[in-house]
């Protein structure tokens, strides 16, 4: 498939990405090969080079409707799918691919076939709203009981995907916090109301896209784009149903996943921003929440259909944890906008090794003890091991280039801080973010990842050697020794990948990043010594481009011109 003709290039990429991947056993290298055949199926890139549309129009297109029914969900054999892309065959006439929203399966749908699919669809809709309807209409006590032991997977920790009541929402289902049933029925004496309802649930939408409209014209400069502009929190009432909650499903923010889903929410692109920043919150506030609250009836739903009984609530609002007033004040806004936008990702995408990109999680628990003694005094403590990397992830978001300051405490041999001469000073070749990997690395016994220290050695080594040669006088010593140094520099700098290869990275750094800058490093000294053991010869010091006598006669001709150029 890869060499047959006119086998998309996307495609090409996909397959050969799949093939290449590390295998640790051959069941593992068969679902990579499954997972990317399931990839090439749906990936809109894909489909876009095979003639499909993905892009819903504005207007429906002929009688049959064309690529204005991308997005439109259908039943397909009793499961749920949903119209990605459209395309107009010659045999076969207009055809729709479709996914199952389950398992992500696609297949190709004919006109007929697609208008059964669809009425099957309305059909199921009308059945649940006349349900709904004749519930809504019964006793009270039918009312009391539906939908109370309804739950979703995660609920313990606070945050779900929950389709907002908001009509300029377009029935998305956007990252939500659940809140507790004290939060929610707690009146100003202490007291639970009993007058709430008990199917509905008050959840708070997280960096909503559709509120931008309702906000003042002051905070314009202040956002990234228009659907900013609203509060960054908004609170709605929902009925718990299975069609309007679902669990959360990242744990991490992996911005190749978010891009990936936001492509079949059928929002426009400048809504991503938003999308993104939702996300940042809601893992943020699932994080902390797993690690920091306790969970009362994450596994208990007997206990928990008790305390929903009592409190007359709905179990979701009785299992949801409930944050300290602190975490939910934080200012969320200044955060956000600190964070990089989009669009800055694509220095981290050539840095990824292939791999997804992943951003760091905003440290709730951390931000909160920054503002408690002594750091609130602008002093310092030592951190607990789990603050400390959860540092190192968050200042490694996109840029190897980090802004971390070297301690007072040098590495031994690698800085001499009574040495007056910094030009041979390792920190002129190496950047801070390879002095803070040898530097955190030189008294750690772990042999795995001891091997940055080494490498530091081994470049401080090279620069002493160096600088020893370029104290001669004599250019015939220099010259004897040039070649020898400059096959030194590609071995040191060969030897340095493989340990790199070998060792463990830190968390939150890539060990491509790494590589780029030992490369960086050792060109550094390799380009010192052209410089310093080169010998005068014969000539002016000008490098002149030599060309043919023909030159004039070559295609080029026409407006150009010789002249003398110095080679760098």
């Amino acid at each position: 498939v890869y060499h047959m003709k006119g086998t998309p290039p996307m495609a090409k990429k996909i397959m050969a990405y799949c093939l290449q991947r590390h295998a640790e056993t051959a069941d593992q290298r068969l679902q990579f090969i499954l997972d990317g055949i399931r990839r090439i199926s749906y990936d809109p890139v894909v489909l876009n080079q095979d003639g499909w549309t993905t892009k819903k129009s504005e207007s429906a297109q002929g009688a049959l409707g064309g690529a204005f029914l991308i997005g439109r969900r259908i039943i397909w054999q009793r499961y749920e799918a949903l119209v990605i892309a459209f395309v107009r065959d010659e045999e076969f006439g207009c055809l729709w691919k479709a996914v199952w929203v389950e398992d992500l399966d696609t297949f190709d749908l004919e006109a007929d076939e697609l208008k059964d699919a669809m009425k099957k669809w309305d059909n199921k809709q009308a059945k649940l709203k006349r349900n709904q309807g004749s519930r809504s209409s019964g006793s009270s006590g039918s009312t009391r009981t539906f939908n109370k032991l309804f739950s979703v997977d995660g609920i313990e920790n606070g945050i779900i995907l929950a389709a907002p009541s908001n009509k300029a929402s377009q029935g998305v289902m956007w990252p939500a916090r659940v809140r507790h049933v004290v939060e929610t029925s707690m009146t100003a004496a202490g007291t639970v109301r009993r007058n709430a309802s008990k199917n509905l649930i008050q959840v708070v939408f997280l960096a909503p896209f559709w509120n931008g409209e309702v906000s003042s014209a002051s905070k314009v400069a202040e956002v990234k784009d228009q659907y900013s502009l609203g509060p960054l929190f908004e609170l709605d009432r929902i009925d718990a149903t299975a069609s309007n909650i679902q669990k959360y499903p990242f744990d991490s923010l992996s911005i190749e996943q978010l891009q990936s889903s936001f492509r079949f929410l059928g929002l426009p692109k400048a809504v991503f921003p938003r999308y993104l920043d939702s996300h940042r919150l809601a893992v943020a506030l699932k994080s902390y929440a797993k690690t920091h609250i306790p969970k009362v009836y994450s596994h208990d739903d007997e206990n928990a259909s008790a305390s929903a009984s009592l409190t007359e609530s709905h179990i979701l609002s009785v299992k949801a944890p409930i944050y300290p007033q602190v975490v939910l004040n934080l200012p969320y806004d200044f955060i956000l906008n600190k964070l990089p936008h989009p669009s800055e990702h694509a220095t981290a995408a050539s840095l990824s090794d292939g791999n997804s990109i992943c951003e760091a999680t905003i440290n709730i628990d951390y931000i909160v003890r920054a503002m408690s003694p002594p750091e609130c005094f602008g002093k310092s403590k030592n951190v607990d091991p789990v603050v400390s990397t959860a540092l190192d992830t968050n200042t490694a978001i996109l840029s190897p280039t980090r802004e971390a300051k070297l301690s007072s405490e040098t590495i031994d041999g690698l800085v001499n801080p009574n040495e007056e001469d910094t030009t041979w000073a390792l920190g002129s070749f190496a950047s801070n973010f390879l002095l803070d990997l040898f530097e955190s690395n030189s008294n750690n016994n772990d042999l795995s990842s001891d091997g940055f220290a080494h490498i530091g050695q081994l470049i401080l080594s090279l620069i002493a050697k160096l600088k020893q040669i370029a104290s001669e006088s004599d250019d015939g010593t220099k010259k004897r020794h040039s070649k020898t140094f400059l096959l030194q520099c590609i071995r040191v700098k060969g030897h340095g990948e493989e340990t790199i290869g070998l060792c463990r990275a830190p968390i939150g750094i890539q060990k491509k990043t790494i590589v780029i800058e030992w490369r960086k490093t050792c060109e550094r000294v390799y380009k010192r010594a052209i410089y310093v053991l080169s010998h005068k010869t014969v000539g002016n010091g000008i490098t002149a481009v030599v060309t043919d006598s023909r030159c004039h006669g070559h295609v080029t001709a026409n407006g150009a011109f010789e002249r003398p150029v110095r080679i760098p």
